[in-house]
Formats: C-alpha cells, sequence, structure tokens
C-alpha cells in the first residue's frame, strides 16, 4: 500500500525508518533515493491510518516494513 500511494520504489520502503514518518504532519522522508537525494512523500488518510495502527510501540529506529513481522529489524 506504501508504494502504490506514495510512488516509492521497493528499496526505499523497505529502507524506511519510523524516525523519518511524521504522522502528524503526514510525510515519510525517503532517504538517499536512486537520485541521491532526500525525497518528501504525502501520506494519504488510509495510508495515516494503517501506519499509526502498525507503529504505536514501534521503536523509532525500527523498519517500518518490519512491522507485523514478529521482529522489527534495527539493523542497517
Amino acid at each position: 500500500m506504501f508504494m502504490s500511494q506514495t510512488g516509492a520504489r521497493v528499496s526505499e520502503a523497505i529502507a524506511l525508518r519510523w524516525s523519518e514518518v511524521d504522522l502528524m504532519n503526514r510525510i515519510a522522508l525517503l532517504l538517499k533515493t536512486k537520485t541521491s537525494a532526500n525525497s518528501m512523500r504525502f501520506l494519504t488518510d488510509q495510508l495515516i491510518s494503517r501506519l499509526y495502527e502498525l507503529g504505536r510501540d514501534a521503536p523509532t529506529d525500527a523498519r517500518v516494513s518490519a512491522i507485523g513481522t514478529g521482529t522489527p529489524s534495527t539493523n542497517a
């Protein structure tokens, strides 16, 4: 859902960490994209709701894509 609603690439979605998601301002910051630049993506209502549920107790250094898999990844 994240990739289809933000236009993010697979590698960008997998690398996204909770510290780069701002639910209050409805944005996600993709770091070092394919073009070597950071890119801000706006989050839809549907995405905000889903991310809020997934990230309630997640550590900020955890990858967003790892939430719900049982063991959040904090590896680089």
